[in-house]
């Protein structure tokens, strides 16, 4: 049995794609699989060994000092493959290399484009950001042994910067493990109002400004139910200050199960991101839980999506509350045809978007770079 190792000094234990999809389905297919993360104690979940690090608020302390802990703790597992999923993790990944082992790198994100996105860089900062990030990818990708991309949206990014290097590549799809919810039941609560939720990060360019800005418009005739985490401190400061907020109940971020029972009671699911190159080439993870759950969905007018999901889905402007506003109270009102339109995204989720078999391909990708 391979020892393997996952590493993230960003993610939260519970995260969905890096604990309950790939660390859960390698430890059932007979890897020795450990999981460095942010976490309070070492314990063992879904026969995945959890080995703690500890969170930081501090940008640099997590770029050094704990990239130095990770590393430690990396090589204590004495791995034959090691899993990066964060783009600081590149150097810790050439490192590895130098020292003989197989790494593979797991873009979530394309990152080169998300750093156009920090709101705490200015202008001049993003551009050498990208520049040096960009030096580092190109090293990581040419001496990597195998590199994930979570989307397909990505593709013409890297058939652009590493056409030579793309028979190293998979497409893994964040999509949901459809098992799980096929056997969720709706948790139990006092509804007394219709529901309106949103599960994701908390940030504005994930439009949670403009998603409560649009829940003050309709003053108190719905629920707006709220799940993630905060990006910041600052944003959470900002969304409690919003009138909207009176309207909302704040969940927390939970583990997908828990998170999946209380999404099940929403009469309307919302994915109103912001049109940043990183969101307008991405189908978020969210989109297909929510279609998965029987949840009439609301998105972003992008014409990826509108071509991706068609008529299983609505659309607003993500950057206008009064048009979101407008279209939660039209899908409430005609309830039945919002109803059907969310069985049949719900069918074709079951059908096409299925964890279950894009795991086969994570699965094919270690025993590749085993036996090589």
């Amino acid at each position: 049995m391979a020892n393997i190792c996952h590493i993230s000094t960003v993610h939260k234990m519970i995260d969905n794609r890096v604990l309950y999809k790939e660390c859960t389905t390698l430890a059932a297919n007979g890897f020795n699989t450990h999981l460095i993360i942010n976490a309070d104690k070492e314990q063992v979940i879904n026969n995945v060994k959890i080995i703690p690090l500890k969170e930081t608020k501090s940008r640099l302390k997590r770029m050094t000092l704990k990239q130095f802990s990770a590393l430690k703790k990396a090589l204590s597992t004495d791995s034959v493959i090691y899993h990066l999923h964060d783009p600081e993790l590149i150097p810790l990944g050439i490192f590895l290399k130098m020292l003989n082992k197989k790494v593979i790198f797991d873009f979530h994100e394309l990152v080169y484009y998300q750093i156009e996105d920090k709101e705490y860089l200015n202008q001049k900062l993003k551009k050498i950001a990208q520049a040096v990030y960009q030096l580092f990818e190109k090293w990581g990708v040419s001496e990597f042994d195998g590199l994930i991309l979570a989307e397909d949206g990505y593709k013409d990014y890297f058939l652009e910067y590493y056409k030579k290097h793309f028979n190293k590549i998979i497409f893994l799809r964040n999509y949901p493990i459809i098992s799980i919810l096929k056997e969720i039941k709706p948790a139990k609560i006092e509804k007394k109002k219709p529901i309106v939720a949103y599960l994701g990060d908390l940030t504005y360019i994930r439009g949670i400004i403009h998603m409560l800005k649009a829940i003050e418009i309709l003053n108190g005739e719905v629920e707006f139910m709220l799940i993630g985490k905060w990006g910041s401190e600052e944003i959470k400061k900002q969304a409690e200050r919003e009138k909207g907020w009176q309207y909302t109940n704040y969940l927390g971020f939970l583990p997908p199960e828990k998170a999946y029972s209380f999404l099940k009671n929403a009469d309307i699911a919302l994915a109103l991101v912001h049109p940043v190159k990183n969101h307008t080439t991405s189908k978020l993870v969210k989109i297909f839980e929510y279609m998965g759950l029987g949840i009439p969905t609301l998105l972003s007018n992008f014409e990826y999506w509108k071509e991706s999901f068609g008529n299983l889905c609505y659309y607003s402007d993500p950057l206008n509350p009064k048009e979101i506003a407008k279209k939660i109270m039209e899908i409430i009102k005609n309830n039945e045809v919002s109803k059907k339109k969310a069985q049949l995204a719900q069918e074709f989720v079951m059908k096409n978007c299925s964890w279950e078999n894009e795991s086969k391909k994570l699965i094919n990708l270690y025993n590749e770079i085993l036996h090589k």
